[in-house]
């Protein structure tokens, strides 16, 4: 082996470097879209606007939310003590253990917290919507007794989801020697962008599948999320390019495809949306190719970002074995599953749904 391939100017590769973060945290970044939703819930039942949406809000939110954790803790050294973080939080520093875990705090205080705020608020919401299927068995009297605990359940649930939505950025940027996250300011903004961004679109295509009349509010807070999402993409790559002139730091340049990608998915889709908005394929197609092109910036943020070396003057390969694949949908699919259960339990098609309260 030559190590004069290794030296200055040619880049220095720490000889053991590998992925550590592997495709199951791209999948587990699209999962955090359920904290998201809770904050549309929230939104939409304080301010009594897209109430109609709320159930989809609700449902989809907790199924993703319910198993954001699985990712995390399946990837872990030892899985099979992944439920310590749980029970056995390390939340502050020690002789023992100094420092402080990030990773302990969500894991171990803020996805209870989050979770039990966002079961909540479902469970008691769509039991008054739809007492039929409830196990609450809410009557009007009841849920009017109940309604401004409702109301500050909401407003607690919306500064713990937004906690999470933009995690695991600061711990990218803050907690990690990855040269392309450490040297990426404006991540965590473009992280909860692009989270909102996966969230509504999967709204619009659940309301489409439920038979619910599009709200010209969420097609607007979708639109909006996604040329703000195009829009810091274009910023960074500029940035970028007058910060790194003349330097020896251009492996990022290696990301530039997957972005210019995916902003041309993005000036598709918005001229789809200006003629198609109102037609139900039109609908699917917007929240389909928002997906896609969420997809295409996460795996570049998450995956891509990783094979620049610390020094960013090179890049390592990635050693992804043969499962990958089936281990990142392996989440996302509990999380269908776990949707579709509590859909049957509160059907989202149909009448049942009244204006909140």
């Amino acid at each position: 082996m030559d190590l004069f391939q290794f030296t200055y100017p040619f880049g220095y590769v720490y000889f053991n470097e590998t992925l550590v973060w592997k495709p199951m945290a791209f999948a587990y970044s699209f999962l955090i879209s359920g904290a998201d939703l809770f904050i549309l819930a929230a939104i939409a039942y304080l301010s009594r606007r897209m109430t109609e949406w709320i159930p989809i809000f609700l449902i989809t939110g907790l199924a993703f939310f319910s198993v954001v954790l699985l990712g995390p803790l399946a990837d872990s050294i030892e899985p099979h003590r992944a439920w310590r973080v749980m029970l056995t939080p390390h939340l502050f520093s020690s002789e023992k253990y100094p420092g402080f875990s990030v990773m302990a705090l969500y894991g171990g205080f803020l996805w209870p917290v989050t979770f039990i705020l966002g079961a909540l608020a479902t469970f008691i919401y769509m039991s008054n919507k739809n007492p039929k299927y409830s196990f609450l068995k809410l009557d009007e009297e009841k849920y009017e007794k109940l309604n401004p605990y409702l109301k500050i359940i909401f407003i607690a649930l919306i500064p713990f989801s937004l906690m999470w939505s933009i995690y695991p950025s600061t711990l990218l940027v803050n907690q990690t020697w990855i040269w392309s996250w450490r040297n990426w300011g404006m991540l965590p903004a473009l992280l909860f962008i692009e989270t909102f961004v996966a969230a509504t679109a999967s709204a619009i295509i659940l309301g489409n599948i439920f038979k619910k009349k599009q709200d010209e509010l969420l097609l607007f807070i979708h639109s909006l999320a996604a040329i703000a999402l195009a829009f810091l993409l274009i910023i960074q790559m500029i940035f970028w390019s007058f910060q790194l002139k003349d330097t020896n730091f251009n492996a990022i340049y290696s990301l530039y495809p997957l972005f210019i990608l995916a902003i041309a998915i993005f000036i598709i889709k918005a001229s789809l949306s200006i003629k198609s908005k109102h037609s139900e394929i039109g609908l699917y197609l917007i929240g389909i190719l928002a997906l896609i092109e969420v997809a295409i910036n996460k795996w570049n943020i998450f995956i891509n970002g990783q094979l620049i070396s610390r020094t960013g003057m090179g890049k390592v390969a990635s050693n992804l074995h043969g499962w990958w694949f089936f281990e990142t949908l392996a989440p996302i699919a509990m999380g269908i599953i776990v949707f579709i259960i509590l859909s049957s339990i509160y059907p989202l098609r149909g009448e049942g749904y009244e204006t909140s309260k």
